[in-house]
Parts: structure tokens; sequence; C-alpha cells
């Protein structure tokens, strides 16, 4: 549990800090609608944690299992490069992102501009972040993502005190915290041979990965789907998401854990599903606590958004087990069933978050795709696992090599 709380720290610090930016930065500019950037550029976010999974976690797994010292920094100095490729072609093409999302040109792009800039930055400083939780430096890890994010909010804020010119703004906070991340590579940093193999990477990372183009997919269609239908449910919509945004990050902690613990072949399931329940317990009350304490602030019109807010704590409650799941079956049973799992679920989530008539599109996609994943991983676990005493999970003895490699080859027909 100390863990989770440990990896869920740092996690909130990299999720709470850019909400609050946004918010107090309009206030320093006087700028409301400035605090609209964080959604437009909302949909980006999963490209990241695309990067992220491929060049950083995915490696950090095929260092521990391969026992290969290498892998971790030349996946980091490849993803790096990636990632300036990436970023740098979105900030070349700003201006057609946002007149797709059907917001002003000229008012926002200095500040899009600024926070995909930002996304990059993250992005390297992610991959520090995840090396450090591999080799155990929770503490560590999370120390410095508060310093980062901290410095990054402080700087931000106080710029736009000072001054109100944008450009200002941004140039001085954008070389604040790349100074800060050149700094963490250096000190990570040693020799090491170029050693990467993206497949590998992917192979580990799969499930995650494509979870993460289906979210761009969902998010980049299914607002502007949610959004046509009225004032009232933009209100509730949006306030929903504030209210759980970071708890849906800081639950990632669980996976974070898992995954290393699995890696390294101490994984006790018994164990780790009673704490990411009351891990998950502690999001939730937080969110309630929240809702209850703001909805008025926010005009949100009390049904409409308590049955949205239902809807994430349901779904909350669910992804406490699944994230245990997915994470072992991921690395001791199959990358391949994995994948299509995730592959299938979040196709379902992302045509029905697109295509239903209701305001409630996408929680209606969510809430469904997380019945039919909990469903799949806890078949394919009862059926190939049994629960030791120990709380420990063991491969059956009765299921045969031969039957894997049918369900392999049925799943690779699919």
């Amino acid at each position: 549990m100390k863990r989770l709380l440990k990896v869920g720290l740092g996690l909130f610090a990299f999720s709470l800090f850019p909400i609050l930016s946004w918010l107090v930065l309009a206030v320093t500019l006087g700028e409301p609608e400035i605090a609209n950037v964080f959604s437009l550029t909302y949909p980006i976010q999963f490209i990241w944690i695309l990067l992220k999974s491929i060049f950083a976690t995915g490696a950090n797994i095929k260092g521990i299992k391969e026992k290969n010292e290498n892998a971790v920094l030349s996946s980091m100095t490849l993803g790096i490069f990636v990632g300036a490729v990436v970023f740098g072609l979105i900030v070349v093409f700003i201006e057609p992102y946002i007149n797709f999302m059907s917001m002003d040109v000229a008012f926002y792009k200095n500040f899009a501009i600024y926070s995909v800039l930002q996304l990059f930055v993250q992005l390297v400083f992610s991959f520090v972040l995840e090396k450090l939780y591999f080799e155990e430096k929770d503490k560590l890890a999370s120390i410095h993502s508060m310093i980062f994010n901290s410095l990054n909010f402080a700087v931000l804020i106080l710029t736009s005190i000072i001054t109100k010119n944008q450009i200002i703004i941004i140039s001085v906070t954008l070389v604040v915290i790349s100074l800060y991340t050149v700094g963490l590579l250096i000190w990570q940093y040693k020799k090491f041979k170029m050693d990467f193999n993206i497949l590998t990477n992917f192979k580990y990372e799969s499930m995650s990965i494509c979870s993460k183009i289906f979210m761009f997919i969902t998010y980049f269609f299914g607002l502007s789907n949610a959004f046509s239908v009225g004032a009232e449910y933009i209100v509730a919509i949006n306030f929903v998401a504030l209210i759980t945004d970071t708890q849906w990050d800081v639950q990632d902690a669980i996976s974070t854990v898992a995954k290393v613990d699995i890696a390294k072949d101490k994984y006790n399931f018994k164990q780790s599903l009673i704490n990411s329940v009351f891990f998950t317990l502690i999001l939730i009350s937080s969110s309630v606590i929240l809702f209850f304490a703001l909805y008025q602030v926010y005009n949100a019109v009390f049904v409409i958004a308590f049955i949205m807010l239902g809807i994430q704590i349901v779904d909350f409650l669910f992804d406490s087990v699944r994230l245990n799941l997915y994470s072992f079956l991921q690395l001791k049973f199959s990358t391949m069933i994995n994948t299509i799992i995730a592959v299938s679920v979040n196709a379902i989530r992302m045509c029905l978050s697109v295509s239903l008539a209701t305001p409630y599109c996408t929680d209606i996609g969510q809430i469904v795709s997380s019945i039919i994943w909990v469903s799949s991983c806890v078949i394919i676990t009862c059926i190939f696992f049994k629960l030791n005493k120990d709380g420990s999970l063991q491969r059956r003895k009765k299921i045969k090599d031969k039957e894997i490699a049918k369900l392999l080859k049925m799943a690779n027909d699919f």
C-alpha cells in the first residue's frame, strides 16, 4: 500500500498541476477562456502516453526480464528523437488542429503551442521517472515529480503576474523546465551501447499502446458528439472531468506497481487487489467530496452530473480489478490475446461514444467496455490459473501447452 501511495503521489503531481496551471493562468491574465487550452490539447495527451508506453514502460520491462542494461537508455534516446519529431509536427500544423477543434486560432495559438511543447518536455521527464520506478526508487521519483511540476506551475504563474506578454511567459517557463529535465537526463545517462527492439517493447505494452490509440480517437471525435446536445451537458461533462481526471491518472499507479512486481517475480495478486481497492476508494472519496463542494460553483445540473459521476465511480472499481489482471496476463500469459481483448473493447467504446445520439454516449461506451474487459480478464485467469493460499497466481497443471497453443491460434485467426 505504501508503494501505491508513493507512486500515486508522483502521478498526482503530474496530473493536478497542469489543471491548476490553466485555471490560475486564466485569472492572472484576465482571460477566462485560456483555461480551455487544457481541453483543446487533451487528445494529444494520449499520444504522449502512447510514446511513454513504447519507449519507457516497455523498455524497462524488457531491461528487467532480459537483463539488458542497454535496453532502457537506448529506448530513451530513440524516444526523445521520435517525440521531438511527433510534437514538432503538431506544432507545425497547430493552426489546422485548432480549426478542426472549432476554436479561435488567433486567441489560442500561442498557448496551444506552449501546451504541445510542454507535453514533449514532460515526455522526456517521464522517461527518467519510469526508469526510477522500475529501479524501485519510488520516493526519489515522487520527489522529482513534485519539484518538476511545482517549478512548472510557479514559473508560469509568477511570470504571468510580472508580464502579460505571452511569448515571454511561454519562453521562460519552457526554458526552466527544460533545464531541469536535461539535468535529470545527464544524471541518469551513463556509457551504453545502442540496443533497442521496438517490437519487443511493443509486445510488453501492446495492450496499453492499442488502448491509447483508441482513446485518442474516442476523445477526438466522441466529445464533439456529446457537446452537440446542449450547454447543460457540456457544463456537466467538463465538471465531472475536472473532479475525476486527476484520480484516473493517479489510479495508473496500480498497474505501475503491479508490472514492476510481476517483472521481478514477486507479485501477490490477493494483496495487490486488496491494496488496489483501498487505494481506489480513497480516489473515489476525493471525487465525491469535490462533487458536493463544487457542483453549485460550476452551475452543473445535479442529476445530470451525478449520473455521470456514478458511472465514473463504478468504472473506478472495475479498473481496480482490471489493472491488476491485465498487467498479469500481459506479462505471464499472452500478449496477443490481451491485445485482441484491448482492441475489441476499445473499438466498442469508440463506436458507442461516436455513434450514440445521447449526451451520455462517452459514459455508456466507457462502462460497457469496462464490463466486457474485466469479465474477459477474470474468465481467462480462472481458466488458466489458480489462486494459491499465499495469494499468488499459478498456472493450472491440467491446462496443457497444446490447449494454450490452440487458443493462441484461434486468437491469431480472429
